[in-house]
Parts: structure tokens; C-alpha cells; sequence
């Protein structure tokens, strides 16, 4: 039985676990100055609109997800 109930297995709450981990760790990476620079440079580059706020409301959803 895994951490919940109805829950397939342990390796299947193991599986969760580590895609969460995944976008925590790089959702954090990519708060550091340098890559958020980089990201609002690189959606300026390809004409996203409003570059800074494209970046943070996508910052938003992955934490949020």
C-alpha cells in the first residue's frame, strides 16, 4: 500500500514523488538572477509578449502544477 489510499503501489507514490522533486529543484534554479535574466532575454529575442511577465506567471504555474 503506498502513502494514500487507493494508491497503486509504493513504487508508483516513489514515481510522484521524484517528478515533484524534479520540478521543485529546477523551478528553484531558475530563480537565481542570472538564469531569470536569461529567460526574459531569450522571450524578448523570439517577441513573446510582455517578456518579464511571460516569464513570471510561467514561474508561477510550474510551482503551482
Amino acid at each position: 500500500m503506498g502513502l494514500y489510499p487507493g494508491d497503486a503501489s509504493w513504487l508508483d507514490t516513489a514515481g510522484r514523488l521524484l517528478i515533484v522533486a524534479f520540478f521543485v529543484i529546477v523551478g528553484t534554479r531558475n530563480l537565481q538572477k542570472h538564469h531569470v535574466e536569461d529567460h526574459i532575454k531569450r522571450l524578448t529575442f523570439f517577441k513573446a509578449p510582455f517578456p518579464a511577465a511571460t516569464f513570471w506567471i510561467g514561474v508561477v504555474l510550474e510551482f503551482v502544477g
